[in-house]
């Protein structure tokens, strides 16, 4: 019976964390078995207060972050692909007011290849009171007639994709209301040069908001001589007012 017991235990796989010390900080580092991630790894400073966990698969991160103040309070969190930001990161004060906001994304909804990449697509900033001070992207530079029309005036936005990373460029445009309830109508342009310059059909009173997305592609033929497109996401948001 105790060698059979033995046998059992031997034939287990060996789970255990591994600590390491490294510039006053504490790595432990935790394996986890499943499709996802392969480790969770837990930072600690000198005082022994965790100040950033996430969770790696074959040494890259991959899954969720999260980084913490010294009194345990969140600092920023947000998600990894092999390595990759992806989605939106969440920036906060020591207040646990939210900061800032970025979204990153990546070409094709994957990465293969030489589409290994991710790219920051917006950045907003919040005020104290939780309201939007700042919204923009690096890729993009959105030039309109104001914030606020009055009802009947013509309302325009000029789009400018400001850094493309492929040769030619789609814009997907929908209308939202105020209940980020899509319109029934989303049409699709060809981007001249990169810009575009569009009115909303239409708009009601109050707060109207358009969500647009940029497809900006290329096709190419791979090392087998068949026709591949490489295609970069870029989203971008605007809202105006429309007053009596």
């Amino acid at each position: 019976m105790n060698k059979l017991y033995l046998l059992i235990i031997s034939s287990l796989p060996v789970l255990f964390s591994c600590t390491s010390q490294n510039k006053g900080s504490t790595v432990k580092e935790i394996p986890i078995l499943n499709d996802t991630v392969d480790t969770r790894v837990e930072v600690y400073d000198s005082t022994g207060q965790v100040r950033n966990i996430f969770h790696q698969k074959k040494g890259l991160k991959h899954g969720p972050e999260t980084q913490f103040y010294s009194n345990n309070i969140e600092k920023q969190k947000g998600s990894w692909f092999e390595g990759h930001k992806i989605g939106w990161f969440e920036y906060y004060e020591e207040n646990e007011k939210l900061q800032v906001k970025r979204q990153y994304v990546q070409p094709n909804g994957n990465f293969t290849g030489q589409e290994q990449v991710s790219h920051l697509n917006q950045v907003i900033r919040f005020n104290r009171q939780g309201d939007t001070v700042k919204s923009g992207s690096f890729y993009y530079t959105l030039f309109t007639t104001g914030d606020t029309i009055k009802n009947g005036s013509r309302y325009a936005f000029k789009l400018v994709l400001s850094a493309p990373m492929f040769k030619n460029a789609w814009l997907v445009l929908c209308s939202f209301d105020e209940t980020e309830t899509p319109g029934a109508i989303c049409d699709t342009f060809l981007m001249e040069n990169f810009q575009i310059a569009k009115s909303p059909r239409e708009y009601r009173l109050g707060q109207n908001i358009i969500e647009g997305l940029i497809l900006n592609f290329e096709s190419f033929k791979d090392s087998t001589g068949q026709t591949r497109q490489r295609t970069a996401r870029i989203y971008f948001v605007d809202r105006f007012f429309v007053v009596d």
